[in-house]
């Protein structure tokens, strides 16, 4: 079994008053230069298990370490909504903190770049910023001590196209750094795109944990390649000759579902001994949210994967 990472949940639960049960069982770890992306419908944990990292929610039961007993490893977060005092700038804010925290004002100058805010942006009172700035600004004080553990909830919330991929390439810088992150998130797509593993909550339980290629091959998730061809009804009766299901597309264009031992470079191999010619061959595949809602759809548990 692997050591323990930066942060290390063994068998969570939470029980609030009136019985409510937000956390059962749940067990994860997340190590130095991963970003761990945990993904849910509303109502899953995800807060929870967020608010327990970062020490603002005791456990009913289990452990949550964070760090590695050595050397302090500091922790970021952005939990819900940032709030700032409305009529300072972002930098002005965010200064505060860092005399607040001990910290060298120049801090806040690094923080502020490092979320794409300008200068400008950062001299705007805070009751001026959009939504997405004011995001992007608890992201910040989130970075000001540079700590080695950063827990993000729902970071790209309200944000525009190019705000989505200035916080996907700070986290990714995070990472570079050796960070241990954790990014909650309903936007699938992102967590693909930035998630080394990601986990799947669902009713306060950890239901699947992996890459995301991991979690498709687990419900299945189709896997298939689209061919250009020059003559398709030759590429078909090819396809199912070798026992592969194949469709007729737009444009010249044939697909074939894959099974586990079929790989695509083996239909661009049958075609051609077939004497058809291959123009292209792209692989196509479940994206993680059609493979987030298949597993949500499974009755029982997957079991988690281990590294």
């Amino acid at each position: 079994m692997s050591s323990p990472g930066l942060i290390d949940v063994r068998e969570v639960g939470k029980t609030y008053r009136g019985g409510v049960r937000a956390l059962d069982g749940v067990t994860l770890s997340v190590a130095a230069g991963e970003v761990y992306g945990l993904v849910g419908p509303n109502g899953a944990g995800k807060t929870t298990l967020l608010r327990m990292m970062t020490g603002l929610v005791a456990t009913t039961s289990g452990r949550v370490r964070v760090g590695d007993g050595r050397v302090d490893a500091g922790v970021g977060s952005l939990i819900e909504s940032p709030a700032f005092y409305p009529s300072m700038s972002g930098r002005q804010n965010l200064t505060l903190l860092c005399t607040y925290w001990s910290l060298p004002a120049r801090a806040a100058e690094r923080a502020l770049g490092q979320v794409g805010l300008s200068v400008r942006d950062g001299r705007r009172p805070y009751r001026q910023y959009s939504l997405g700035m004011k995001q992007r600004l608890g992201i910040a004080a989130a970075l000001l001590g540079e700590p080695r553990i950063v827990v993000l909830d729902e970071p790209t919330n309200g944000l525009d196209p190019e705000s989505i991929a200035s916080v996907r390439d700070t986290v990714r810088g995070l990472r570079d750094r050796g960070c241990a992150v954790v990014l909650s998130s309903h936007l699938l797509g992102e967590v693909e795109q930035v998630a080394d593993r990601v986990g799947i909550l669902v009713s306060g339980h950890l239901i699947a944990e992996g890459t995301v290629d991991e979690l498709g091959r687990r419900v299945r998730a189709h896997r298939g390649v689209d061919v250009e061809v020059d003559d398709a009804d030759a590429a078909l009766t090819a396809g199912r000759q070798h026992g592969l299901a194949a469709t007729a597309l737009a444009g010249g264009r044939v697909r074939f579902d894959l099974d586990d031992a079929t790989q695509p470079w083996e239909v661009n191999a049958m075609l051609v001994a077939a004497g058809v010619h291959v123009n292209a061959l792209a692989e196509v595949g479940d994206s993680l949210e059609e493979t987030f809602f298949g597993l949500i759809s499974e009755s029982t548990p997957l079991e988690r994967s281990r590294s």
